[in-house]
């Protein structure tokens, strides 16, 4: 015996598929990653140009620990964006960045504010089993 498929057993098709979707789709996966990006200050604190500008350094805090520089980005474009590389595998917590301009010699800004946060939550659930329609 032969099956013919009509428009109606088609649409029949596709609704018992969207129906069934979440049985058939695969298992999400958790962003466990941050990237920082921002722009460097065109000026020093007094409104002088800045002209010797060296690196941007990014700052890293889980929760409420320690700041600590998790990477110092060679960066000389006065006022241009950076972006650091992509941290990955993150443990949870709330991941919070900041990040310094630092001048030849040396000399460093303060820490850029707000802090820049993300949360990190890799318990995803796992995907429903036994799932049927009738």
């Amino acid at each position: 015996m032969q099956r013919i498929w009509t428009p109606f057993a088609t649409i029949a098709a596709a609704i018992l598929l969207a129906i069934v979707g979440l049985y058939i789709h695969s298992q999400s996966v958790a962003d466990t990653s941050a990237q920082v990006t921002g722009t460097a200050p065109s000026q020093n604190t007094d409104g002088s140009a800045l002209t010797d500008l060296v690196s941007i350094k990014i700052y890293h805090k889980l929760n409420a620990g320690t700041v600590a520089v998790v990477e110092t980005i060679p960066f000389t474009t006065a006022g241009g964006t950076f972006t650091s590389t992509k941290y990955t595998s993150l443990p949870n917590g709330v991941h919070c960045y900041n990040a310094t301009a630092v001048r030849t010699g040396g000399a460093e800004s303060a820490l850029s504010m707000p802090d820049a946060c993300k949360t990190i939550d890799a318990r995803v659930p796992k995907t429903p089993t036994g799932v049927t329609v009738q």
